[in-house]
């Protein structure tokens, strides 16, 4: 075993911070130093952004959802073989995506639950668009897939490799619905021709 050492962490970014918990996790006694009133460096830059983001998509389904012209193509009811993929994603981001964290060593209270916290959040809004129908829907898509794509990699980049998980599911999700929706127009197209 290492002797107990005092450690200075200069800088409080998602890599002074990771340094910091590991020299902790190690039983070294660890000071982390940030100039910015925050910790969390560029991210910080990135969340203000982000928070505009979901504003503009909140706006963007209220608009699509009371526009008569897009809520029928958005919102309509399909079989339920036609949207399979995203409502999986949204059943993960309802009720597993909170165990996945459990499993990865978060406390209850640091769990990501649907409308509390962006991953889940961005997780089941698509689910839910993916079961829409038309060109009306895809975007929409633009902003839950690019927070999943950032989410994960700030993950990586923190060394939780279990934020690959958000990324991959939206990616997995996304494809699957669209290999199925192509399946569908195929399948409808040789029916309009026999």
């Amino acid at each position: 075993a290492e002797p107990r050492k005092k450690i200075l962490v200069a800088g409080g970014g998602p890599g002074g911070m990771k340094a910091a918990v590991v020299a902790a996790m190690r039983g070294h006694d660890v000071i982390l130093c940030e100039k910015a009133e925050k910790l969390g460096g560029q991210i910080n830059l990135a969340a203000g952004w982000f928070a505009l983001a979901f504003v503009l998509q909140a706006l963007l389904l209220l608009v699509f959802g009371a526009s008569k012209r897009y809520r029928h193509r958005v919102f309509e009811r399909r079989p339920v073989r036609d949207w399979h993929p995203g409502m999986l994603l949204f059943v993960y981001a309802l009720l597993i995506h909170p165990l996945v964290g459990l499993a990865a060593g978060r406390r209850w209270q640091g769990v990501e639950l649907f409308g509390v916290a962006p991953d889940a959040t961005a997780l089941a809004t698509l689910g839910l668009l993916l079961t829409g129908y038309g060109a009306a829907t895809w975007p929409l898509l633009v902003i839950p897939i690019a927070w999943c794509m950032v989410s994960g990699l700030t993950f990586l980049a923190m060394g939780h490799a279990h934020g690959i998980t958000t990324p991959l599911l939206a990616i997995a999700a996304t494809a699957a619905t669209i290999a199925l929706r192509r399946h569908c127009q195929t399948h409808a197209h040789v029916r309009k021709r026999s």
